[in-house]
């Protein structure tokens, strides 16, 4: 059975970025899937607009960013990550 750490992890605030990368590489594999099968002579795919899954993907990297950026602001400027530390101290 998996044990959280008592120490707070000072990273735990760059989870938000695993879900813009993990978008990210999505969106650039779909787009060489497209490019692919464009190059192989498919003219009608090539002139389609971008494809709805593209605005999924760019939203869900905005949300990991904007995720990223909240949890920096909470655990830095407001403090809570030194107020975890200091309880464990106390204890």
């Amino acid at each position: 059975m998996y044990r959280q750490s008592l120490i707070p992890n000072p990273y735990r605030c760059l989870t938000g970025l695993r879900v813009s990368v993990a978008s990210v590489l999505v969106m650039v594999g779909l787009s060489a899937v497209e490019r692919a099968v464009c190059a192989m002579g498919q003219g009608l795919l090539c002139r389609a607009m971008q494809a709805p899954y593209e605005w999924w993907l760019v939203a869900a990297v905005l949300a990991g960013l904007a995720h990223t950026v909240y949890t920096v602001y909470v655990d830095f400027f407001r403090g809570r990550y030194y107020r975890e530390l200091a309880r464990l101290q106390q204890h």
